[in-house]
């Protein structure tokens, strides 16, 4: 597989992943304001789409990651490995990991066990510290680095990677619990600004010519020709 048709795929999963991402988070907002949760939310369809599309944006995000990675990690530096590592762990965690609960455990708990249901302090969330370990510390401090690391690297436009590093500190200002509609708006705003930078830089994976993938590659085959 060419470098080309590598990249142009990374885009079409992470165009689409973060179109479903930001559907995703609209839904949330909407629907479950405050992140809490009825026995008969959970069980209703309307849940087990949302959950099941939580889990597509993550899966797909995961496979788009090395594509946008390796498309700058020349020019990126250590930062960006740091924040793409990140990022991806985050991801696998938060969202591939925490979507698979909600899909699976979250439905046989409010058969089973309401009151495990994350319900406003009315019982344990059983996902807390998954979520906390997964978006917030991993995809917060990850987004930051691999924002700085694409705004260095100036391979993608430099907002893309002021709307990561936005993106990460939300994430991290999430911590703390924040009353609803507040806390709502924050985590909406950091999902939207995450997904858009994805977006378009999938966009731009996909579009990018086969001259322009040969002309980042060329000075270092070039240089290595010339020793």
């Amino acid at each position: 597989m060419s470098s080309a048709t590598l990249y142009r795929w990374s885009g079409i999963v992470l165009l689409v992943g973060s179109l479903l991402g930001v559907i995703v988070s609209m839904m949330s907002a909407i629907l479950y304001p405050g992140h809490t949760l009825t026995t008969q939310q959970v069980l209703a369809t309307s849940w087990t789409i949302a959950a099941l599309l939580f889990l597509a944006w993550a899966l797909l995000l995961v496979m788009g990651l090395p594509g946008l990675y390796l498309r700058q990690a020349r020019r990126a530096g250590k930062l960006g490995f740091a924040g793409f590592v990140l990022l991806s762990l985050g991801v696998l965690l938060g969202g591939v990991g925490f979507g698979s609960v909600q899909a699976t455990i979250y439905p046989y708990l409010a058969q089973s066990a309401p009151k495990l249901l994350p319900s406003g302090g009315a019982g344990p969330d059983s996902g807390f510290l998954l979520w906390i370990l997964g978006p917030t510390l991993l995809l917060g401090i990850g987004a930051i680095l691999f924002g700085i690391g694409t705004r260095r690297a100036q391979v993608f436009p430099g907002w893309t990677g002021t709307l990561l590093i936005i993106s990460g500190v939300l994430f991290l200002l999430s911590i703390p619990p924040i009353p609803s509609p507040f806390g709502d708006i924050i985590d909406l705003a950091s999902n939207v600004a995450l997904f858009v930078a994805f977006a378009w830089c999938g966009y731009l994976l996909i579009t990018q010519k086969q001259e322009t993938v040969e002309a980042v590659a060329r000075p270092a085959a070039e240089a290595g020709v010339s020793r």
